[in-house]
């Protein structure tokens, strides 16, 4: 008798032990679930966010390149006229209004710099995805804010106080020196680095808009 109580008693133990392995198991097997679900929840959350972010942005860099090619082309045809020795009867002041064009892009990354900044980048499963968020934000991005900085800093030593300088305004906006701007060598070589910068920045907020335009598809079918 004694020996069937053991047996009957290991016997429980065994089951005991099997059913306290299967629960820890399964306790474990749900925390990981839910972890994994949050971490899910959360990364939706960022990415409707980003998503919001990109229209933006979008809508900025659409208009920036709009306008910048606008006056790009005033540009080209002031200089053109100018190197031509002709001054042009019509659109003189809109091309001379083109010197003074400055559009510095401001991106909305809140959320990408929350995601950075909490090393929660990984968040988005995707690496792709991950690497085109990087790639837009990161490269394009930054790219266009050295570019605005360059600007920034040649048009506040340079070209600002050569046009306060040197065009003379009269009634209505009447440049009063033309013949003098178009004799002069000076005028035409800045008229050449506005030329050049703004198509710099052109190119720079182009590239970014079709990346922009890209990421933001993606994000729309997740």
């Amino acid at each position: 008798m004694g020996k069937g109580k053991e047996r009957i008693q290991w016997r429980n133990q065994i089951i005991n032990f099997i059913a306290i392995v299967v629960g820890v198991y399964v306790a474990f097997y749900l925390t990981n679930q839910k972890l994994e679900n949050d971490k899910g929840a959360l990364e939706q959350q960022y990415i409707q966010s980003m998503l919001e972010d990109l229209k933006t942005d979008e809508q900025q860099l659409t208009e920036s390149t709009d306008t910048l090619l606008y006056y790009r082309n005033m540009l080209a045809s002031l200089t053109k006229h100018i190197y031509s020795g002709e001054i042009p009867v019509d659109s003189l002041s809109e091309m001379i209004q083109a010197l003074y064009v400055y559009l510095p892009f401001i991106p909305r990354n809140n959320t990408y710099q929350t995601l950075v900044a909490s090393g929660s980048i990984d968040i988005i499963k995707d690496f792709t995805l991950r690497q085109q968020i990087v790639e837009l934000y990161h490269q394009h991005y930054g790219a266009i804010a050295v570019v605005d900085r360059l600007n920034e800093q040649q048009r506040v030593w340079l070209i600002n106080p050569y046009l306060i300088r040197t065009i003379q305004y009269g009634n209505l906006g009447r440049i009063l020196n033309i013949q003098t701007l178009w004799s002069s060598s000076e005028f035409s070589n800045m008229v050449t680095t506005c030329y050049y910068s703004i198509n710099l920045k052109y190119e720079y907020d182009k590239s970014a808009l079709e990346k922009c335009r890209v990421l933001r598809n993606r994000l729309e079918q997740l």
